[in-house]
This record gives C-alpha cells, structure tokens and sequence, in this order.
C-alpha cells in the first residue's frame, strides 16, 4: 500500500522506465535557462558588489546585486540532478568520461589561455599570473595541487569534478539506486563535521572536507533528490525529510543565507519537477543557457579588467559595467559556437568512430 504522503510528480510516462534502460535522453530546457540565469547572477555580483569591495569606483553605482553569488549554489544543485540523470541513461564508463571531458575541458582551456593573456596585458593588483600556474591550471585541479587559479571562478570546477568522481564511484558499484540512502548517510556527516566544529570553535578539516564536498553536499543533494523522485513520479516523506536536512546543513555551513539559498534552490527544483517552469523557454533565455558554461568561465577576471580599463578612460561607473558585460557576453558567445561545441562534437564524434571500429562483426561470429 503506497503511503499517503506520496505525491505523484507531473513527469512524462517515460519516467517509468527502468533506471539503466536504454532510452532516448529527455533535455530539460528550463535547466539550460536556469544555468544562464544564474550565470547572469555570478557576473552581475562580480561586476557591482564585488568589483566596489575590492577596487571600489570612483563614484557608487545606482545597484548592487550582493546576492548573485547565490547563482553557484543553483550550479551545484543542477549538477546533482544532471549527472544522475547522465550515469543512469549512459552506455559506458568511457561514455561518460568522454562525454564529461568533451564537456568542461576544450572550452576551459580556451577560457584559461584567454583569461591569462589578459591578465597578462592588463594586470590588476592580486591577480598576477605567471606561466607555471598556467601549466597546473590546465589540469582543473590546482587548488588540491596548492597552485592559485588563474581566475578564482574555477574554484567550483574542482568542486563538480569532485563530485563526479564520486558519483561514477557510485555508478561502477551499482549503488545509484540507492542514492537516498548515500544522500541521508551524507547529510548526516556534513551535519555533524558542521555542528562539531562549530561546538568545538574550530574550522572544519580542510581536505576531508573538500574532497567530501562537506560544505556544498546540500546542494548537490536537492538536485540528486529532485532527479530520483522523478524517476520514481513520486515524493513521499523521505524526500521532504532529506531536503529539509539539506537546508539545515546548508545553514550549519554557511548561516541564515546558505540556508535560505538552498531553500530557494529547492522550490525551484520543485516548481521544475512540477512542470511549472516551462515558459522559461523562450529565445533569449534559452540563448543564455547554452553559452552560461563560457560565460561562467570569462566573465570575472576579464570583465574586472574591462571595468578598469573603462574607468581609467574616464567611463562612469555604470558605462563601465555594461560594456564588461556585453564585452564578455560576446566573448562567451564566441568561444561556445567556435569553440566549445565544435571541439565536443569532434571528440565524441572521434570516440564513436574508435570505438564502432573495435567493436566486433556480429556476421563475423559464427
């Protein structure tokens, strides 16, 4: 007998199929959009709060958005939907892994080498570059390597490839099933390592913390949860229970905001597992979406150096802002269509050929 909890989610017919069964993968559009728009968030803080905290204009801009830092928090929970969502449709291992290198890797670089020949030509005071951080950069993994980034932006990049390592374990030992329980089990020690520390007056240890991605579990815990009761078409208590823990520890963490963030996260997740966010779909948002990856990966330490060159020409405060904006938004733009998708069509396309090749000749076996 089904509990009287459970809700039933308005998800397509298709959701209903066995988790590792091959199917046609469904896109979720209002996903895209909303990664532009929190793309859009993240550039906008940067370019009026932060940029007045560290350098500071020559006269004070009519807004800040102070909150747009809140936009990688909607990253990490998207992440956590859509890489269960890729594991549980993918064919291989080496799907994956192609498919998740193709995806982050040429257009980062692209963006790395931009962002320290920029750097480079117009340096700003706490963003020098030298060429053997260049070098570590390209890996993504600097921080744990004790190497600066060249932009700060990439420290969520380590963040989500974490993450994945984690969740391709997941996949490889057959315990995708069982994410609620692995989301509960990780809750529970954030909550802990969270609530302890803080008892204790002390920081929390920094790389069991990292590498378990203690600080942002919440996060990437709604989007899991979210993508799980889809495919279940249903929400019953445990879900609203994880969710709730998710929005404590996200507060442990990183007080009354982190906890209200998460909480926003989950509503939103929420309306979009309702189907109630389809009209985000529509041409410039979606045009947001698909450059959001780029624009994410440009928009900081060029957009500063945009915003300064302007204003040592005497651009007001303001002119400046935009024109950082529409600089990097047409350097986004550019990387992603010559870029970013041709280089992931060609190394997926590479890897399919490769492997077609291997494979063996059923005509050819008896």
């Amino acid at each position: 007998m089904s509990s009287p909890a459970v809700r039933t989610l308005a998800t397509p017919a298709s959701s209903a199929a066995p988790v590792r069964a091959a199917r046609p993968a469904e896109h979720f559009g209002e996903l895209d959009v909303l990664r532009g728009l929190a793309a859009v968030a993240v550039m906008l803080f940067h370019y009026t709060a932060r940029y007045a905290e560290v350098y500071g204009f020559p006269t004070p801009l009519p807004f800040h958005v102070g909150f747009g830092h809140y936009g990688v928090e909607l990253f990490f929970g998207i992440s956590g939907f859509v890489i269960l969502m890729t594991l549980q449709r993918t064919r291989s291992a080496s799907h994956f892994l192609v498919s998740r290198f193709s995806r982050l890797y040429p257009a980062y670089w692209a963006a790395l080498l931009l962002t320290f020949t920029v750097m480079t030509l117009v340096p700003l005071p706490g963003r020098e570059v030298h060429v053997g951080q260049l070098l570590v950069n390209f890996t993504m993994w600097q921080e744990l390597l004790g190497v600066k980034h060249i932009d700060h932006v990439y420290w969520s990049l380590q963040l989500e490839l974490i993450f994945y390592v984690w969740m391709f374990g997941a996949y490889l030992t057959g315990q995708l099933s069982r994410v609620r329980l692995w989301v509960a089990l990780w809750l529970g020690v954030s909550v802990v390592v969270a609530g302890g520390s803080a008892l204790l007056g002390r920081d929390a240890p920094y790389l069991p913390s990292k590498l378990l991605l203690l600080p942002y579990a919440a996060l990437f815990s709604v989007g899991l949860v979210t993508y799980d009761a889809m495919q279940r078409r249903t929400v019953d208590a445990l879900d609203v229970l994880l969710v709730a823990g998710a929005v404590l520890c996200a507060g442990l963490w990183h007080g009354p905001g982190g906890a209200a963030a998460c909480a926003v996260t989950a509503a939103v997740f929420a309306l979009f597992a309702t189907r109630r966010l389809t009209w985000l779909r529509f041409g410039p948002l979606v045009w947001l979406g698909s450059i959001s990856y780029t624009l994410y990966l440009v928009h900081q330490n060029i957009g500063y150096a945009v915003i300064d060159t302007a204003l040592r020409h005497g651009a007001p405060p303001l002119l400046a802002v935009v024109v950082a904006i529409v600089v990097t938004l047409s350097l986004a733009a550019a990387i992603s269509r010559w870029i970013e998708r041709p280089a992931m069509a060609w190394i997926r396309g590479r890897w399919s050929k490769r492997r077609s090749a291997t494979a063996p000749n059923p005509r050819s076996e008896g």
